[in-house]
């Protein structure tokens, strides 16, 4: 009889722990075979037979063969010459919900490329030239489609894709571009003759206030106006040099009319466009100036063929530039005792002041006319 074996019971202890411990092992193991197999069923869409397919029946002793005779099974009979991953694919597509026509035998993988377009919501590309391609236009299909957001990247516009294009033709860009051409031709007129009629205003406005101004300095250096020198007595010269020039900002004193830039001696028009006869300066009856503004100032002590005293000023808002014309960029003003400088026809009536300054009148009282409307050129004016 053998002898009996010492510490029986911590050995049989010790086997029982380690059989425990194995238990528990193949337990966390299974645990987590099942959360594996629950995380996949959600990625196929909650079909368990997809996972089948995809993965076999669960089981260990699950072959490439089981598992393509489960997705033969699962899709129906079908070609013998399609590959594992070709039918794979298609079972995929047909259990997660997708509706598809099963090629027939013999159809080959042309028929089911088009299965894939058509159907698959997560194809695998294939392995070779024309199904790679195939499988890049469908996976922009598929991006395109389901996006809800627009893209604007330039490879969409060249992309095989069926979705909205996300560029103009330039069909519709021509047409924007004459919609676009006939509204400015319409409106832009109407703006630059109202931007052209504020600039006048806004010139007169300054004009007068400058000349306004100097003669009140002037009177206060050298007494009111009408007691001054005789104009026709000391020569236009002297005469502008000492009541009048030192209260402008002078740029260029004009004793000839090229010597300002104009083009010749009778360089402005009426509103009727009749050539006027006011000459540009004349040695004893006025020598206009220009000032740092632009604007010209020709401020006159006699007129006519005969010796006679004049008050006329006249006011050129833009100089030499065109259009040279009476009542548009020349206005007409006067010295009038004990009033100061008054516009031209300051004593007319309406009706005279209107006839006046219209496309058939010579335009020397349009500043009263635009001043009497609150400085405003009204729709009646002859701009």
């Amino acid at each position: 009889m053998p002898p009996p074996r010492k510490h029986n019971r911590l050995t049989r202890d010790i086997r029982a722990f380690s059989g425990f411990k194995f238990y528990l092992w193949g337990l966390n193991i299974t645990v987590i075979l099942n959360l594996f197999q629950k995380f996949v069923i959600q990625k196929l869409g909650g079909n368990t037979e997809s996972f089948k397919i995809h993965y076999g029946d669960g089981t260990a002793t699950s072959s490439r063969n089981d598992k393509q005779s489960s997705c033969k099974t699962q899709c129906g009979g079908w070609s013998d010459t399609l590959s594992y991953n070709d039918i794979t694919n298609l079972c995929k597509t047909l259990v997660s919900g997708a509706a598809a026509t099963l090629p027939h035998r013999g159809e080959g993988i042309s028929n089911y490329n088009q299965i894939i377009y058509n159907n698959q919501p997560s194809p695998q590309p294939s392995p070779t030239g024309e199904e790679v391609s195939n499988y890049k236009m469908l996976k922009q299909v598929q991006h395109d489609t389901n996006s809800s957001k627009r893209t604007y990247s330039p490879i969409h516009l060249f992309s095989y894709s069926p979705c909205k294009r996300c560029a103009f033709t330039l069909a519709e860009v021509l047409i924007t571009l004459g919609i676009i051409g006939v509204v400015a031709a319409m409106t832009m007129p109407s703006v630059i003759g109202h931007y052209k009629k504020q600039e006048t205003i806004s010139k007169l406005k300054k004009a007068y206030t400058s000349i306004s101004q100097a003669l009140k300095m002037s009177e206060i250096d050298n007494g009111e106006f009408e007691y001054w020198e005789n104009g026709m007595s000391i020569g236009a010269g002297e005469y502008l040099q000492k009541y009048w020039l030192p209260y402008f900002n002078v740029l260029k004193i004009c004793n000839k009319y090229t010597e300002c830039g104009y083009k010749e001696i009778y360089p402005w028009n009426d509103l009727s466009g009749n050539k006027h006869t006011l000459t540009f300066s004349l040695d004893e009856l006025r020598i206009p100036f220009i000032t740092g503004d632009g604007i010209l100032y020709s401020i006159s002590i006699g007129r006519g063929s005969t010796v006679v005293e004049d008050s006329k000023i006249y006011i050129d808002l833009n100089g030499p530039k065109n259009p040279n014309i009476l009542g548009k960029d020349l206005f007409v003003f006067e010295r009038v005792k004990g009033k100061g400088i008054l516009p031209s026809c300051y004593n007319y009536t309406e009706n005279q002041i209107n006839t006046n300054c219209s496309s058939t009148g010579n335009g020397f009282c349009c500043a009263q006319k635009i001043i009497s409307d609150g400085w405003q050129i009204s729709k009646d004016y002859p701009y």
